[in-house]
């Protein structure tokens, strides 16, 4: 494992056309006393985290901006031959909801920003009564991802989550969705659809991610009709080991797949080293 420092962030306006406040500088700094972040790879969730954010701090540039210096750690090929090869920090890693938080929410990101997006984004987040979020990534190439995040009792997503919005509106609901991921489809090669429940387990939490990559409307309907009972079965199974924070599957031809675990520290996990099939 090597450690280094980088630039996270500036206060300038990026190729992305996104700027960052100082304010949000400052407010990283202050996450990691309590908390560490995972890097991921140009921000996609697929991929397991290639290393860890350990703290950082804000400096003032020459030209007068600001900059987030990051204390970094990146792994390498033989930190990931076993357990236990990264040492275990005592923070963990934040989860997509906070933890006095029941409702839904609907995050995107600017890749939804035009009028249609925006519009089924309002009447999705209206169908779950849930709230819509704009999430900032600094990407030049951002891979469009809807994700739909709330929480949930362990072994009863599925049902905490169609009890939630209502056999009223459910079809408005999927329907919504599709109509949201076929435009993308016609703008974009590849987009994602993420299911992300929170549950508590032993009084911790830990975030689920169930992802689709360029779902088609049989994919959604499968997901949301069956897909969540499946994951209700298998769940249980991989979340024994208490140093799991994040558990990653593929939703894909009607089946849901373990791809990898992230430990409360930001140390992925291959999936043959928590679940008990």
């Amino acid at each position: 494992m090597r450690e280094k420092q980088v630039v996270l962030a500036t206060t300038h306006v990026g190729r992305d056309n996104i700027e960052f406040a100082r304010s949000a500088l400052e407010s990283t700094v202050e996450q990691l006393e309590t908390e560490v972040i995972p890097m991921w790879i140009e921000h996609d969730p697929r991929i397991p985290p290639h290393g860890r954010i350990i703290d950082a701090e804000v400096r003032e540039r020459e030209d007068g901006e600001h900059e987030l210096i990051g204390r970094v750690e990146t792994y390498e090929e033989e930190d990931l031959k076993g357990e236990g090869r990264i040492p275990l920090l005592d923070r963990t890693i934040p989860v997509g909801i906070d933890e006095d938080e029941s409702g839904e929410i609907i995050f995107f990101n600017r890749t939804f920003d035009g009028e249609a997006d925006q519009r089924d984004i309002s009447e999705i987040s209206e169908a779950l009564n849930a709230e819509a979020t704009r999430e900032e990534k600094r990407s030049f190439e951002l891979l469009p991802v809807l994700k739909i995040t709330g929480k949930y009792a362990l072994g009863a997503i599925a049902t905490g989550f169609l009890g939630k919005i209502g056999a009223d509106v459910y079809d408005l609901f999927k329907e919504k969705v599709k109509e949201l991921m076929n435009r993308k489809a016609e703008e974009t090669d590849e987009r994602l659809l993420i299911f992300n429940p929170v549950v508590e387990v032993d009084g911790r939490l830990v975030e689920i991610k169930v992802i689709l990559t360029n779902p088609t409307d049989e994919d959604i309907e499968k997901l949301f009709d069956d897909g969540l009972q499946k994951l209700d079965q298998i769940l249980p199974k991989h979340i024994t080991d208490n140093s799991v924070r994040c558990i990653v599957y593929k939703f894909e031809g009607q089946e849901i797949e373990l791809r990898f675990g992230v430990r409360k520290d930001a140390a992925p996990l291959d999936p043959e080293l928590f679940r008990s099939d």
